[in-house]
């Protein structure tokens, strides 16, 4: 996953300003973006490059639909989940894994670090212990980009703390939009069904 606030800038970005769109669009555009997610749109194109056209592109839905909607659409919803913090210093914990869903959260601003985590729960605990391979970096510019600071509205930070508060939770990212995630990943459980 992603920050919801990298998201929504690389998503801008992307469909916006490298179209000929400016960065001090922003303003209407997530305000746009939050009644599109509110209203529960649809995709209606593959693709849109105008947003005051008012389609919900699949692009829009995938870059900006909040993770914890996602996971619930394929059955994956958080509420069902409990954080677990320190199994590895709690032997009943641990023997409680081996019987329950597991599910560790993956960020982009901070992938290496957490494959390494992965890589050490896999060995520890399945003893499955080979060398897990980057995952490769799709859709990066070969040349450095520069994208503008964006000048985050106080409503607008408010709106990302509130649709994507859950996301904010699951990637332990701080409530504004300078901040990197914390150092270890969240990892989740949930009792079979």
């Amino acid at each position: 996953m992603r920050s919801p606030f990298e998201r929504l800038k690389s998503h801008f970005h992307r469909s916006q300003v490298s179209r000929g769109g400016k960065w001090s669009d922003f303003a209407g555009w997530w305000q746009w973006a939050a009644k599109m997610l509110a209203s529960e749109a649809k995709p209606s194109c593959a693709y849109s490059r105008n947003f005051s056209s008012y389609q919900w592109s699949m692009s829009d839905e995938y870059h900006l639909r909040p993770v914890h909607k996602i996971l619930a659409r394929a059955g994956l919803r958080l509420d069902k989940f409990e954080l677990l913090c320190h199994v590895d210093a709690n032997p009943e914990a641990a023997s409680r894994l081996r019987s329950v869903k597991q599910v560790i959260v993956l960020r982009l601003e901070r992938l290496a670090t957490d494959l390494v985590h992965v890589q050490s729960l896999l060995c520890s605990r399945l003893l499955w212990c080979r060398a897990l391979h980057g995952i490769p970096r799709v859709h990066t510019s070969k040349a450095a980009r520069k994208t503008e600071e964006l000048a985050w509205s106080a409503e607008s930070v408010e709106w990302v703390k509130e649709v994507y508060a859950k996301d904010l939770w699951l990637g332990k990212y701080a409530r504004i939009p300078v901040a990197l995630p914390q150092e270890i990943p969240r990892m989740l459980w949930s009792e079979r069904q």
